[in-house]
Order: structure tokens, then C-alpha cells, then sequence
């Protein structure tokens, strides 16, 4: 089974910290965690008998004054010392564990009311038991193990993400922000998308010229025919949002024929410039004299019965993301709506991935994607064709393929 794709973020890399920079993580993360009075960086000033961070906790009680008439409670505070031990180490064992303990509370020594050790690896339950074990056998009244898993949701609260910046190069919120305004922007493109192109409809084409938002505008109808030739300008037409987040278009369109029970079929995919490309262009052409098929197309065509005539159309696909502007008018030398798209830095204009169809003939249900497997030899070799073209959306014509191959 294929590996599944996720979106989560990877694990962070605590161990690629500098032991310092480890450090002032560590501290950074427990200026919340208690009401400090002091929080010490001891590691970075050397000779810190085996402590990392020292920290003096402000604890507010009632406190009992003898008066002269009688006893008062009054508000007051007492310190509680914290020990806070910082380890890159990639695993940590229970021997290590009572090593660390007893370097930074030997026998005969103040111990201190809490203890802390954070380190860039997760604990072992048994490594977990010890450590209890161990501190309460001290005395130790409050302790606590940051590990890996630990601090990872500790930086992954809100109110800690300028820490995961600072250190990771990663935001949370920045992210957020972000992912709002890519779909807010999508969904202004589809309004916009829907008020100037109406119903869409796979049965219902909406003739369209994608332009590339980089290519130099036409000067004059040579510029234009320039234009097309480098794929900067694209005749099409829109059949909606058949695919999620996509705009889709059918870029290129020829004769087919299909089986009664939809099993086989067959197209005239070796005829490059045919009547029924040209369709496509004829919205936008005007004055321009579309170019007829030389190869007897039509004649082959209208020998099918017209039951199992139909189109074999070339979906292209434009992400939502990729769609700068929508111009409903057109301009002086092309009527009609021009979509302004950010080229692909593969495949220009269009997704990579292209996808096929079969619909009835002239108008009418699509069918199915036709299967490769399932091409019949109904048209001569010459009309069927090798289906090698260029690439609508760019490419080397001698190694791009849009169309299955023929047998």
C-alpha cells in the first residue's frame, strides 16, 4: 500500500540546538510555569554543580503576627527553590536518570523543593518510574520530566509560537493567517469566477482565452497568432468546477466513435488541426478563417451511426490558487472573457495532469473516460493516429502525450 501524504508538521529537532541555545529554551518555556521571584541561566556562568536553571519560586500564604490585643493572619510569601536540569542527549535511561539526580542533589545537600529535567528525547515508562523513585527517596516534593513529546506541546501552544519561530523557523499562527487568506481569496476568485461566466455545466461550454499573466500583451493580430504558438494563449472552453479547488476546461476535442454499451470506442486523435478543434476557437475567431481537416474526417464521421457518434474530449485542469483576474470584456483584439492565469512551473498555463472524456454527439451526456484497453479499430490508421501533439499547455511536442496511445 502507498504511503499516505500528511500535512502535519515533522518532528522538531531539539537535538540540533546548541546546548545553550537548549538551555534558554528550556528557561523561556518555564517563565510561565511558576510565579518566579528568580529564573538563572546557572549552566551558561560554569561551575554549576550539575544544574542547568535555578529558579526561586514566590509562594503566597497567610501568615500568623502576634499583635498586642491579639493574633493576625496577614498575607505573606515564602521562596521555594527549583532545580531544572536540560539534556540533548538522544535517549536517556534509568541509569542515566540516577546519575543526573545525584550530580545535582548529592547525599548531605539542600534539597531543593522542585526538580525538573526537559531533554530533546522521550522517557521509557521505566525511566519514568525511576526518576519518582529516585526524588522521593530525596525528598523532593514536586517534579516533573519534559520530554521530547512534552515540550513539543508545549511550543505548540499559541501563546508559545514566538518561541517556535524564533527557534524553528516555524508559526502556527502565521501559518493560520495564511491558510485563511489563500481560502478566502479562493472563494473570491469562485464568485468572481461564477458572476462572469454563469452556470457551468459540462453539457454547457463557456468559450474562454487563458491568457499567461506573465506574456507580453498582443500589438497586433501577428502577435496574437505569436502568442498561440507559445502556448502564452490558450482557446478553450469551461465546463466548471469538476474537480475540487479546479477550474476545468476542454482544451482540445475530436471525432469519436463509441460501442452501444459504452465498452468501445475509437477517435480520430492523428487529425492535429480538424474541424472539431476548431470549434474551440470559432467564439474567439471572428474574422480569422478556421482551417478545415484535409484527412476526410467528416466523411468517416457521418458513416457512423449517429447513436454512436460522439466527442473525445481533452480536460485541463487551472488550480483556483493560480487565477490572478478574470477580464469579462476581452480586449479590442479578442472578444470574450480572458482569464489571467500564473503559469505552472512545469506545464504552463495548466495543471500537469490531464484527463479525458467521451461525450455524446453534438451535444448531449458525458459518458466515460475511455479506456486505453478498450480502443477499437474503427477509423483508419491515418485518422486514429499516433497522439503525439504538443502539449497544450507547453512541452517538448516529441515526448508529450495527452491522448492514451494507439494500439
Amino acid at each position: 500500500m502507498a504511503a499516505r501524504t500528511t500535512r502535519t508538521l515533522n518532528p522538531l529537532h531539539f537535538e540540533d540546538l546548541e546546548p545553550h541555545r537548549f538551555e534558554d529554551l528550556i528557561r523561556q518555556l518555564a517563565y510561565d510555569f511558576r510565579p518566579w521571584k528568580r529564573l538563572e541561566p546557572t549552566g551558561r556562568l560554569g561551575a554549576d554543580d550539575g544544574i542547568d536553571i535555578q529558579g526561586v519560586e514566590a509562594v503566597s500564604v497567610e501568615v500568623s503576627v502576634d499583635g498586642e490585643a491579639e493574633e493576625e493572619e496577614r498575607p505573606g510569601t515564602i521562596e521555594r527553590l527549583w532545580t531544572i536540569q536540560c539534556k540533548r542527549e538522544k535517549s536517556i535511561h534509568p541509569a542515566d536518570i540516577r546519575a543526573i539526580i545525584a550530580e545535582a542533589i548529592p547525599d548531605g545537600t539542600d534539597v531543593p523543593y522542585g526538580f525538573i529535567v526537559s531533554a530533546a528525547c522521550d522517557f521509557s515508562k521505566r525511566s519514568r518510574d525511576t526518576f519518582i523513585i529516585e526524588l522521593r527517596d530525596r525528598g523532593v516534593q514536586e517534579f516533573h520530566l519534559w520530554g521530547k513529546a512534552d515540550l513539543e506541546d508545549m511550543l505548540f501552544q499559541p501563546k508559545n509560537d514566538h518561541l517556535l519561530f524564533a527557534y524553528f523557523g516555524i508559526s502556527l499562527q502565521v501559518r493560520r493567517r495564511t491558510m485563511k487568506s489563500e481560502i478566502r481569496s479562493r472563494l473570491a476568485t469562485k464568485k468572481s469566477l461564477n458572476s462572469v461566466l454563469g452556470e457551468k455545466d459540462p453539457q454547457r461550454f463557456i468559450p474562454v482565452l487563458v491568457r499567461d499573466a506573465t506574456a507580453q500583451p498582443p500589438s497586433s493580430p501577428d502577435s496574437i497568432d505569436f502568442l498561440i504558438e507559445q502556448r502564452s494563449f490558450v482557446f478553450c472552453n469551461c465546463i466548471g468546477d469538476t474537480k475540487p479547488d479546479h477550474l476545468s476546461f476542454v482544451v482540445r476535442r475530436h471525432l469519436a466513435f463509441v460501442e452501444d454499451q459504452r465498452s468501445g470506442w475509437d477517435a480520430m486523435l492523428g487529425v492535429p488541426d480538424n474541424q472539431a478543434y476548431n470549434t474551440l476557437m470559432m467564439p474567439f475567431l471572428r474574422n480569422r478563417n478556421p482551417t478545415r481537416g484535409s484527412y476526410g474526417e467528416w466523411d468517416a464521421f457521418k458513416a457512423i451511426d449517429p447513436k454512436n457518434q460522439a466527442w473525445y474530449n481533452v480536460i485541463a485542469y487551472i488550480h483556483l490558487n493560480r487565477i490572478i483576474a478574470i477580464d469579462p470584456h476581452g480586449d479590442a483584439w479578442i472578444e470574450g472573457p480572458h482569464l489571467y492565469v500564473e503559469p505552472h512551473p512545469v506545464s504552463g498555463v495548466f495543471e500537469p495532469d490531464f484527463d479525458r472524456s467521451v461525450c455524446r454527439y453534438p451535444s448531449g451526456p458525458w459518458l466515460a473516460r475511455p479506456d486505453p484497453g478498450r480502443r477499437v479499430e474503427k477509423f483508419s490508421p491515418e485518422l486514429r493516429g499516433t497522439s503525439r501533439y504538443p502539449n497544450p499547455s507547453g512541452g517538448d511536442p516529441s515526448t508529450a502525450t495527452i491522448d492514451p496511445p494507439s494500439e
